[in-house]
């Protein structure tokens, strides 16, 4: 008899496998085959490459975490993501934070999930949705609250929008395909509107502050920049609109084809004002036209010390490079958090923390703790560009370990080109196809590719340039199955031509706008300039 049964929703889930855990019978699930851990995704739980292991995913609504809760998060890595003997050149009690302000776990077993589970019940944390055919973590700006420039604060939307997906299934968990929105007040972009299925960033509309809205946007096989359908929302018509999008997807959503039911292929098919008019007939007010977007702030991210609107106070946003720490790390970090700050640690989509509330009185302590040394507020620019997904080892689908990859990367480049400043720069790191790292939207995207010579096969990459969501503009290919040595020589060579070329605040991704492509080619074919 299946454990599962059809309409066991995210908590049915959790709840079986909390018993079964708990009684020792966790293998029941596995035995049960794939129908059993695809519902497993429903709770957070998604099957690894290793035989008997799983990732899990903390939901970390708007990336806002209490240190109390980063804490259980770290002492659950250094806990129980342990590797078994025979994988010992695989990392371990590590943790991995995400484009979409969630945590990742490895080396999770099902028999520990009833402790896990019990434990982040009393933090008040959660992984059900994080995984699966579900509304996915909502994500905000991470600094809503505290950002002096920000036009509203958003982040009481973002626990309303999570209530509802979380209480109510049929908005949360019965859904044709993952779906992905994110909410922000403030004026950069930071949750990256356009690669949402639906996204509300800030404006003004006859006097009110609120929000325009965007759907349809996404990355990996068909990618599609999200479509502004002319609507402004207040702040309180931001839940029914949320729902309006759900219904609809719900409604005209293909079920049955995974390779392309998302919802932007869905926006694509119908088109933007066609769903517009299908949002309106399930929402509860009538639609107002699109207000005017507030004046964007020049800032690529949240690192760095940073004044808050709350006087005699600074957040400091800390480089994570690649987004992976020890377990250990983080409870050091939430030690901080509690000592120095306000007790808050925030996540950020570029795969960073944010350590809030810091007084004047504590900053230069926080400054010279050994954690800042490591994880630096003032970072080296290739440490502070790199963004990199989980590939391999564990990821099934990925062709080789890109965190490993992207830390030696941006070592390499940054000891090369040193610390002289280069402006903003973006550089996205991909284990496969599905663009987790959002590669299509960096300056610099690299792929994990497979080159062949006399000798066989070794590692490449595909390499795509001048992704520029401000400018709604995705990356372009330029060449394909480059070699991993010629990969590096040729970001090197690209970047230190830019320092020599460039004009007056011109930035990296407007000089290859400007640059030829096949010049810009060459640097990543054999012989070509370093």
């Amino acid at each position: 008899m299946a454990i599962f049964q059809p309409r066991d929703g995210p908590r049915e889930v959790k709840e079986k496998v909390a018993q079964l855990s708990a009684q020792g019978q966790a293998d029941l699930l596995l035995a049960d085959g794939e129908p059993a851990i695809g519902k497993l995704r429903l709770a957070g739980l998604y099957d690894d490459r290793q035989e008997g292991y799983f990732m899990m995913r903390v939901r970390i609504p708007g990336g806002r975490l209490s240190w109390r809760q980063a804490d259980v998060i770290g002492q659950v890595a250094q806990e129980f993501a342990r590797r078994p003997d025979s994988e010992h050149q695989a990392p371990e009690r590590f943790l991995e934070l995400t484009t979409r302000q969630d945590v990742q776990v490895h080396w999770m077993r099902l028999e520990y999930m009833a402790e896990v589970w019990r434990r982040f019940d009393q933090a008040g944390i959660t992984t059900l949705q994080a995984c699966g055919d579900t509304a996915r973590n909502i994500t905000g700006c991470p600094v809503a609250g505290i950002d002096p420039y920000e036009a509203l604060d958003v982040y009481p939307l973002v626990s309303q929008l999570t209530r509802l997906v979380l209480d109510d299934p049929e908005y949360g968990a019965f859904l044709p395909r993952k779906f992905k929105a994110g909410i922000t007040g403030c004026r950069d972009d930071c949750i990256l509107a356009r690669i949402n299925d639906l996204a509300f960033s800030p404006a003004r509309s006859g006097g009110a502050t609120g929000f325009n809205v965007w759907i349809g946007g996404g990355l990996s096989d068909y990618p599609r920049l999200a479509s502004d359908i002319g609507l402004f929302v207040t702040p309180e018509q931001v839940l029914p609109a949320f729902q309006a999008v759900i219904l609809v997807f719900k409604e005209f959503g293909d079920y049955d084809n995974k390779a392309v039911n998302r919802f932007r292929g869905l926006v694509e098919k119908m088109g933007p004002s066609v769903v517009r008019a299908e949002m309106q007939k399930r929402a509860p007010y009538p639609f107002q036209t699109a207000g005017e977007p507030f004046a964007e702030v020049a800032r690529h991210d949240h690192i760095g010390v940073h004044p808050q609107k709350q006087p005699g106070l600074s957040y400091v946003g800390l480089a994570v490079p690649v987004g992976r720490m020890q377990g250990e790390e983080l409870r050091e970090a939430a030690r901080l958090a509690r000592d120095s700050g306000d007790g808050d640690l925030r996540l950020t989509p570029r795969q960073d923390l944010v350590l809030s509330g810091v007084s004047e009185s504590n900053l230069s302590s926080l400054l010279s703790t050994p954690l800042l040394e490591r994880y630096s507020p003032d970072p080296l620019p290739f440490s502070r560009a790199v963004v990199a997904c989980t590939s391999a080892p564990f990821c099934k689908f990925g062709i080789y370990n890109m965190k490993e990859q992207g830390v030696e990367m941006a070592r390499t480049l940054d000891e090369a080109l040193g610390r002289e400043p280069i402006g903003p720069i973006r550089l996205h790191m991909s284990g496969c196809k599905a663009s987790c790292a959002q590669i299509q939207i960096a300056d610099i995207g690299l792929r994990a590719s497979l080159a062949r010579d006399e000798e066989g096969y070794r590692e490449a990459f595909d390499v795509a340039v001048g992704g520029d969501l401000a400018e709604g503009r995705l990356a372009r290919w330029l060449a394909l199955e480059v070699p991993a040595a010629q990969v590096r020589r040729g970001v090197q060579g690209l970047v230190a031509t830019y320092r020599s070329q460039h004009t007056a605040e011109e930035t990296f991704g407007h000089f290859l706008l400007r640059t030829d492509p096949a010049q810009v080619r060459q640097y990543f074919q054999p012989g070509g300039a370093a």
